[in-house]
């Protein structure tokens, strides 16, 4: 790598260290998350200073258009209106740009970004080109037979892209997030019932962040946070339900937050207390086991 692109590529790893999951559809600003940020480089000296964020388009422009259904929570699929977008004709480095976009939608990614995630042994001049190719294959495929320049859903934003959400729209990640807030602003407040729907909610959107792009920089960092919030939100939903009576209520909550994180202490002490009121102490005695085992591994004594 010549020292131009290694520069780049230090920058660039380096932003994504700072990436961090603010959604920005009305049901998470409703749930009081943070608003939308814009994935930049880290500052560069004044001479060549990044610019400032170019504002994102009104939304009241979006209202009208066809919906996005998109999931990233599991297999990866996205539906425009009533349509499930074939990404069958399009390039493999090309489908992993949507979904690096689709993991942050609605928000920008800044181009540097893009590139060193895509092409990280490229030139900078040499990906930015490959990126605008791969783009305009994209728009091709969400919005095909639309005329240069009026595409709404990949646009771009300054030196940024993002995949808009028109009004309506449905991303699992996006709602999982603010049902996660919700719920925990909820409990905070003492809404037990709240809560324990919001929680609720979140258990059955979360699955493992794009587990088909692997150990992929881009996307660790996404994924493990949503694993523990998963996790999290299960020794919650447990320890309501034990404080309640409901030890069958428990046992689910702990059973499916140890499958987001095996390595959770206070959710195998709800499991094995759960098993316990429900009176089965076969159950209790072999989470303990599977406990001890975890604690091994970890080389705990």
């Amino acid at each position: 790598m010549n020292p131009r692109s290694m520069s780049r590529a230090v920058r660039t790893r380096r932003s994504l260290t700072w990436i961090s999951w603010s959604p920005g559809l009305n049901p998470a600003a409703s749930a009081g998350l943070p608003e939308p940020t814009l994935l930049l480089p880290p500052p560069a000296p004044p001479a060549d200073a990044v610019p400032a964020a170019a504002p994102s388009a009104d939304p009241s422009t979006l209202a009208g258009l066809a919906t996005v259904r998109l999931r990233v929570l599991g297999e990866f699929h996205l539906e425009v209106g009533n349509r499930t977008i074939d990404l069958g004709a399009v390039k493999p480095r090309a489908r992993v740009a949507l979904r690096l976009l689709a993991l942050h939608a609605p928000r920008p990614v800044h181009r540097e970004v893009l590139c060193e995630a895509l092409w990280p042994e490229a030139d900078l001049d040499s990906a930015t080109r490959n990126l605008q190719v791969a783009v305009s294959s994209l728009r091709q495929s969400l919005e095909p037979g639309v005329a240069r320049g009026a595409h709404t859903l990949l646009v771009r934003d300054g030196d940024a892209y993002r995949l808009a959400l028109p009004d309506g729209s449905d991303a699992d990640l996006v709602a999982f997030s603010a049902d996660v807030a919700a719920g925990r602003a909820a409990q905070a407040a003492g809404d037990r019932l709240a809560a324990t729907k919001a929680f609720t909610r979140a258990m059955a959107r979360y699955g493992e962040v794009l587990p088909e792009d692997g150990p992929a920089e881009w996307v660790v960092g996404l994924r493990d946070q949503a694993r523990v919030d998963a996790a999290d939100v299960a020794a919650r939903l447990a320890g309501m339900a034990l404080e309640d009576g409901d030890a069958e209520a428990a046992c689910d909550a702990a059973e499916r937050g140890l499958r987001a994180d095996r390595y959770r202490d206070d959710l195998w002490r709800r499991l094995v207390d759960a098993h316990r009121a429900r009176g089965d102490q076969a159950s209790a005695a072999r989470a303990e086991r599977d406990y001890a085992l975890v604690l091994e591994e970890l080389g705990v004594h």
